[in-house]
């Protein structure tokens, strides 16, 4: 958690507003999004290996969904759109994304399983 702490001081002596892996009852008391805002979660375990120092895509598409979820960052139709465009370029590795989002017990909205088994033939050239 002290990488938690350091990275919440070093954003806030830059004027950041800085939530620390908050729960519901901070997140629905406290919680407002700006252009400042800045939430700190933990590493997952398992989650997918980085791209040097960057998460890879199916990482972020997952975390999307779910931080979308208790954050109420869009609406939840424009969160799905963002994850099905992703889906549907055939630069994601769908098992990753699908592997990801079953370790966090995160079930995927109807709407992206749907867009998956319309593009898998595509991607594969079925």
């Amino acid at each position: 958690m002290d990488f938690i702490n350091n990275t919440a001081e070093h954003l806030e002596n830059a004027g950041f507003t800085v939530f620390k892996n908050p729960d519901k009852a901070e997140i629905k008391k406290h919680f407002k999004i700006t252009s400042k805002t800045v939430v700190l979660r933990p590493n997952i375990s398992k989650q997918p290996e980085p791209i040097g120092n960057y998460a890879p895509i199916e990482k972020i598409l997952v975390d999307l969904l779910i931080e979308n979820r208790k954050l109420s960052i869009m609406e939840d139709m424009e969160a799905e759109t963002v994850v099905n465009n992703a889906l549907k370029s055939g630069k994601i590795n769908i098992s990753a994304f699908f592997s990801y989002a079953k370790r966090r017990e995160f079930h995927i909205p109807k709407s992206i399983n749907q867009i998956q088994i319309n593009i898998i033939p595509e991607i594969v050239g079925i």
